[in-house]
């Protein structure tokens, strides 16, 4: 992630750059559970879906292209809903730029090296779940979530990192990612002294309002 001056016409003094690994670096071996259904999600087209198949150099650009793009779709959704997450400007090849959380002496750190009161932990934690509840609300688990994928600044939370977000309507996986990202969240808060929820008992509770009503 690069801090960049932003164009004038954007309205804003600083971008964040989130530039991808390019592709010979990367792996898919195990991306087979967060790509579980997301051709429904998008609709691609035949030919996308026949090079997503292939195990070729194309194949694996189409897939590099197709994990970028799903990333910004799933921004423009969340941010759309009023979520906290960065605000996507556009993608450019293997970069999104987005809303830059800090200043330009300081980006915004991440949660898990911040230091928070009782008081102030339970608030932030209380607005992280109406967050994964939002999430839901809009067809997506973020699947990765956990205080390393999230940003504090003045006071206030930004989530980041969605490429293996998923949509439960089509992901089998999808309720137990779901049980994992507020697992995963729990113990920074817990050690602060924070009552956390239980991870099962709210993912079922999230489920059968956003998921099973819509059965």
């Amino acid at each position: 992630m690069y801090c960049c001056r932003a164009h004038p016409s954007l309205g804003r003094e600083l971008v964040a750059a989130k530039v991808y690994r390019p592709l010979e670096t990367r792996s898919f071996k195990r991306d087979g559970v967060y790509q579980q259904g997301r051709d429904r999600g998008a609709r691609p087209d035949a030919r996308v879906l026949r090079a997503l198949g292939k195990k070729t150099q194309h194949g694996r650009a189409h897939k590099f292209s197709a994990w970028i793009g799903h990333e910004m779709r799933t921004l423009e959704k969340l941010h759309a809903a009023g979520c906290d997450v960065p605000c996507p400007i556009e993608r450019v090849g293997p970069v999104i730029l987005m809303e830059y959380v800090g200043d330009a002496e300081h980006p915004a750190p991440v949660l898990v090296g911040v230091p928070l009161s009782t008081d102030e932990a339970t608030r932030v934690y209380q607005r992280i779940l109406e967050n994964v509840d939002l999430f839901l609300a809009q067809h997506r688990v973020h699947a990765d979530l956990s205080p390393y994928n999230m940003l504090f600044w003045n006071g206030a939370v930004t989530i980041i990192d969605f490429p293996q977000a998923v949509d439960p309507r089509y992901n089998n996986d999808a309720l137990e990612l779901l049980v994992r990202d507020l697992a995963n969240t729990n113990p920074f808060f817990a050690a602060l002294g924070v009552d956390v929820v239980a991870p099962r008992e709210r993912a079922m509770s999230l489920w059968r309002r956003h998921v099973d009503a819509e059965g």
